[in-house]
């Protein structure tokens, strides 16, 4: 009995869940074999294309498709909730559904920033952790700090004020996690229309310069 089998049994009520024998496979392998289950419902049991399930697939369509086992086997980023149905259609179909880096990233930080949750596992490692970091500051910068101008900008960052900032800004963390100063987080979160080289080799000269002096 294969596992398309299987699950059309759990749906009629014969089976409780799909055997583990079709699960032996490392995270993504497995991963692969679930969504292929997903795939199944959603296409020759719903019959819906790919704009139907952008438009319809949610996390009720889960429940009554039963498909909460095969939800266990999707290795979601940190970012991700394990109901966003989204980024399984992402998965699913790469070219239609974009996995927006950024949006997840902004909607994690507010959630942070206003108290209603922290940084999830494994948030801060690797490069995509990197990149959060950068687009959490970008985020923060362009709403809260208003800068006449770039000098202003990498005088703030290059000044012990930076510090208390990024605390107050729940960024503290992020910075530390991939940067030795704040200055350099600021210059390397900044966008190419923002970089200043100048600035940016001028003010480390001068931290260095100061250290050097205590």
């Amino acid at each position: 009995m294969g596992i398309i089998n299987e699950y059309e049994d759990v749906l009629i009520g014969n089976r409780k869940k799909i055997s583990s024998n079709y699960f032996l496979f490392d995270k993504k392998g497995n991963e692969r074999v679930a969504l292929s289950v997903i795939r199944y419902a959603i296409e020759k049991l719903l019959g819906w294309n790919v704009q139907n399930a952008i438009d319809m697939f949610n996390s009720n369509y889960i429940s009554f498709m039963k498909l909460e086992q095969m939800i266990k086997y999707i290795a979601f980023p940190s970012d991700v909730s394990k109901d966003d149905t989204e980024y399984i259609l992402y998965l699913l179909y790469p070219k239609y559904v974009d996995y927006d880096v950024k949006r997840y990233t902004i909607r994690v930080y507010e959630n942070v920033i206003n108290d209603n949750g922290r940084y999830p596992k494994d948030y801060m490692y690797g490069y995509l952790g990197m990149l959060r970091a950068k687009i959490c500051l970008q985020y923060a910068i362009n709403k809260n700090c208003v800068f006449k101008s770039a000098d202003e900008l990498y005088h703030f960052f290059a000044s012990k004020d930076c510090i208390k900032y990024l605390k107050q800004n729940k960024l503290y963390q992020l910075y530390s996690s991939f940067y030795a100063t704040p200055l350099e987080y600021m210059h390397d979160s900044m966008p190419s229309s923002v970089k200043n080289e100048f600035l940016f080799h001028n003010y480390m000269f001068m931290q260095q310069y100061q250290q050097m002096l205590k």
